[in-house]
């Protein structure tokens, strides 16, 4: 029985994964796409692909948590939370206090888990790929492996299907929500401007 004091536990642990993979995607978006940095990206070539190398680094290793399937490696994988949810039940009384924007039975979860499972399927490609990347180029810095790389499309699309992830499944059982724009004052303009 999956009870809702686990469910929280699990909720605790992947919002700071999400506040991760949110901020780099931001900095990445200001990175590659802000004019006001060509000036820094000419006079501070090194730091800028230094910076640039932290973001790829974030978002790859935190995207590998949620999606691997590897489940003695990562224990707050999405693939181990639908398992759980399909295998074990759930409280008996986690529906009783529901409303209308949270589930009412398990079978309108287990249709959710079902549509969700469907857009990680679609971007296998990429989850692949990250996971690649995070095994066999970033754990063991082995520079004859980088012949897959992941862009700025995919990263964006894979962070907003763990928001997705996280939003419907905690969401609509406990009604926590992970807001993406919190992360906008943590960003690299945030703190260009504070330092300004």
């Amino acid at each position: 029985m999956f009870k809702l004091k686990e469910i929280r536990e699990w909720a605790e642990d992947l919002k700071p994964v999400l506040f991760d993979i949110n901020l780099a995607l931001n900095n990445l978006h200001i990175l590659l796409k802000d004019k006001r940095f060509n000036k820094f990206r000419i006079n501070y070539f090194d730091t800028y692909l230094n910076i640039m190398y932290q973001q790829h680094f974030i978002l790859i290793i935190q995207l590998a948590k949620i999606f691997s399937t590897n489940n003695d490696t990562h224990k707050r994988n999405v693939t181990r939370l639908f398992n759980r949810f399909q295998n074990e039940g759930l409280q008996k009384n986690i529906f009783s206090l529901s409303t209308d924007d949270t589930f009412k039975s398990i079978e309108e979860l287990l249709a959710a888990i079902k549509v969700l499972k469907e857009k990680i399927e679609k971007n296998k490609g990429s989850i692949d790929n990250i996971l690649y990347l995070r095994d066999k180029v970033i754990a063991h810095a082995d520079p004859k492996n980088t012949d897959k790389t992941i862009d700025l499309e995919e990263y964006t699309t894979l962070v907003k299907l763990s928001n997705e992830i996280y939003n419907t499944l905690f969401g609509k059982i406990m009604r926590d929500y992970f807001y993406p724009n919190i992360t906008h004052k943590y960003d690299l303009i945030s703190m260009i401007d504070l330092f300004g």
